[in-house]
């Protein structure tokens, strides 16, 4: 039977980084055992988080094959090499995603976006910097392309839906596909839990304003006075990871707090392991993979309000929610897990019943099948 030719289309390193990024790569190996041959197109192999350390325009790992997008020929030919076109975008609209979906549009070929991030996104991203004039603009040729009959809609989660209504997109046309969890990619080999130090507070992802670790940080300060010995990991890297070390710096928190730098996915079980409590800060986010993992590996775990984490924790049935953007009521929920057995054993019993739930629901397996279903109907 002939395989189904996929082009994975995305403007980040092509198998780590951020959740997008090794979700796009795990759910396309997934996919290979239905007939399906991916290939991601990339516009870079580095990032202010990953650096993928490509060598001359493409790169094989576990048999899927990533190629640098380096002129909109190339992209023109490798779109017209495939069956099925899926653009992973974010609202950062960056330049490869954007030439894909207007190279579609052209030819006329039906193409996929998956959509990864909330309009929220947008002050923090790639085209916060631009005038009101140049982002509105960017907007509406978004729009324009969403909007088109040749495109099909896909979000990550209700909150998904929100933000495109919000931007002026029917929501009537998105089809929601949850991530699934990648944690049984966790290796067991390489890094023994026992060498990693137990921390009281993790945290694993972009090291940012957008993920809210300035709060994050001035909860820790507040919890400095109380707990002199309290210890965070901030796992990741990021384009605010200076600022954030600096910040440690002001809030006298240098024994406190530990920057792990990026770490590879596979070992992110291992640190996980060697905490008690897991903390989620951002002020944006359409999921939130990370959380997902630490909640499946039964970590109790509080995070905020903020889009789809509240969907993805049911309305705080796995994990405690607090609001975003909020260092006061962060740090109050921290004390109270980290002074109160019952508490934390509550959050633990969440975290439980959480990762049952996500197990069994929240797959690549159940995501790859939806996937493929969408392809298999454009087809």
């Amino acid at each position: 039977m002939k395989k189904i030719r996929v082009l994975q289309v995305q403007d980040y390193p092509p198998f780590e980084g951020g959740g997008l990024e090794i979700n796009t790569f795990r759910v396309s190996k997934a996919l290979e055992k239905y007939g399906v041959k991916a290939k991601i197109a990339t516009g870079r192999f580095t990032s202010e988080t990953y650096n993928s350390l490509g060598g001359m325009g493409e790169i094989v790992k576990n048999g899927i094959l990533a190629c640098k997008v380096t002129s909109p020929d190339q992209l023109s030919s490798l779109i017209l090499d495939s069956d099925i076109v899926d653009i992973q975008f974010t609202f950062s609209c960056r330049p490869v995603a954007m030439e894909a979906m207007r190279l579609c549009s052209e030819i006329g070929k039906d193409f996929i976006v998956t959509v990864h991030t909330l309009a929220e996104h947008i002050p923090f991203s790639a085209i916060g910097e631009l005038s009101e004039f140049e982002k509105r603009s960017k907007l509406d040729e978004l729009v324009g392309y969403l909007s088109c009959e040749k495109a099909i809609i896909c979000g990550v989660s209700r909150a998904t839906l929100e933000t495109l209504s919000e931007v002026g997109v029917s929501n009537k046309k998105v089809k929601i596909i949850n991530y699934g969890t990648a944690y049984e990619t966790f290796e067991e080999e390489g890094l023994n839990s026992h060498e990693i130090d137990t921390v009281d507070l993790t945290y694993v992802g972009e090291i940012s304003y957008l993920k809210g670790i300035n709060y994050l940080l001035d909860a820790m300060r507040n919890l400095k006075s109380k707990y002199k010995s309290i210890r965070l990991r901030l796992i990741g890297g990021g384009a605010d990871f200076q600022d954030m070390q600096r910040l440690t710096e002001v809030l006298d928190l240098r024994e406190n707090v530990l920057f792990e730098g990026y770490v590879e996915h596979g070992v992110v079980g291992q640190y996980l392991k060697k905490t008690k409590l897991y903390v989620q800060p951002s002020l944006s986010e359409s999921w939130c993979m990370s959380l997902a993992e630490a909640i499946v590996m039964k970590v109790p775990s509080i995070a905020t309000d903020a889009g789809g984490m509240v969907e993805l924790t049911a309305d705080g049935e796995f994990a405690e929610i607090v609001p975003k953007a909020d260092a006061s009521n962060l740090a109050k929920a921290i004390e109270k897990a980290i002074s109160d057995n019952e508490f934390y054993e509550k959050l633990g019993a969440k975290a439980a019943c959480g990762s049952e739930f996500i197990r069994n629901t929240y797959t690549l397996e159940n995501q790859a099948k939806e996937k493929l279903n969408l392809y298999k109907k454009l087809l």
